[in-house]
């Protein structure tokens, strides 16, 4: 298998969405069909393993996209007989392979494992699930620093989150070791699962999708704390513009400018993030340290939002780590 060059694959994803024409893409449809025209256009300058990731990015990105939306024409599943939106897997045969697994798993808490189960009755994707993590599948565990009511640790997470579903096995197979970031909760043992639910309900509305991700949580088995566990991203906007600044074209800073912006406004749009909208209740603490970048995919993300009814009676935007421990040592 030919080798992929990152970069060069996040530079091309990134120019097919500069390129697109909105005044004649007027829907995603057409949006998404001329990404994927300017992709395979692109083919001279990839190889062929480098033409396969940009596509499965689109392909990963407008199935999300159709099962949170349901704008385009649903398909019937030969397994399980449901309407689809997603082509290149099922929701419904997802949702049943976690219902399967109810029974092999447990948190301990009656409550933290009903508010699990119902986010895994309605997952979107096979990448965007909410889980139960036994603390021995974590290794390498180092505490990196003391937050304000919480604290953060560095993890290998042995088997790593899950990723994509497999139609032979009608099974979501897992990514493999991954490294994590532990977010422990000062006294959450005390506490009922109001906290979770919170967090648990943005993770599968539509708009998280301008925001970090977290994978679901664990306890420590020292305190009984509950630890979320949060995906670890690249760079925060600071150490990014201290790494790239003096590369980029003024173009290309206007245009990475609007992308930050872009993914503000996106949170702010959610009138579910705005119910009882009042001072505390929306991101109060935004700083170059909350906006995060991911190679991988080219883009910025919102971390440490406060999506609670009042910042001063929940934890710190619970799911959404303490940026500055990004990529940095203690």
């Amino acid at each position: 298998m030919s080798e992929i060059d990152t970069d060069k694959l996040n530079e091309i994803w990134t120019n097919g969405w500069k390129n697109v024409d909105y005044s004649k893409c007027t829907t995603m449809t057409q949006v998404f069909e001329h990404l994927r025209n300017s992709y395979l256009e692109s083919s001279q300058s990839v190889n062929e393993s480098e033409k396969a990731e940009l596509i499965n990015r689109l392909d990963s990105f407008i199935d999300r996209w159709n099962v949170d939306h349901q704008e385009n024409d649903p398909e019937l599943c030969e397994r399980c007989q449901s309407w689809a939106y997603a082509a290149q897997y099922c929701e419904h045969c997802i949702r049943h392979f976690f219902k399967k697994n109810f029974g092999k798993w447990t948190s301990g808490n009656d409550e933290i494992d009903k508010i699990i189960q119902d986010a895994q009755l309605n997952a979107s994707c096979p990448d965007m699930v909410v889980e139960w993590i036994p603390f021995s599948d974590f290794e390498e565990v180092k505490h990196k620093i003391k937050g304000h009511r919480s604290d953060i640790y560095s993890a290998t997470w042995s088997k790593g989150p899950f990723d994509k579903f497999n139609p032979e096995t009608h099974a979501v197979d897992r990514f493999g070791r991954t490294n994590v970031i532990l977010k422990k909760l000062e006294n959450s043992d005390k506490m009922d699962g109001e906290w979770f639910k919170v967090i648990t309900e943005f993770k599968l509305h539509k708009l998280s999708i301008f925001a970090t991700a977290f994978y679901g949580i664990t306890k420590d088995p020292m305190t009984q704390e509950y630890m979320i566990v949060l995906k670890q991203y690249d760079y925060n906007l600071h150490e990014y513009i201290s790494l790239k600044h003096s590369k980029f074209s003024w173009y290309e800073k206007i245009y990475r400018a609007n992308s930050v912006l872009s993914k503000i406004e996106g949170v702010n749009a959610s009138s579910w993030v705005h119910k009882n909208l009042q001072p505390g209740n929306v991101h109060g603490n935004l700083h170059p340290g909350n906006v995060l970048y991911e190679k991988k995919t080219d883009q910025f993300l919102i971390a440490d939002l406060g999506l609670y009814q009042h910042a001063e009676d929940y934890y710190e935007s619970l799911p959404f780590i303490a940026p500055e421990n990004f990529g940095c040592d203690e």
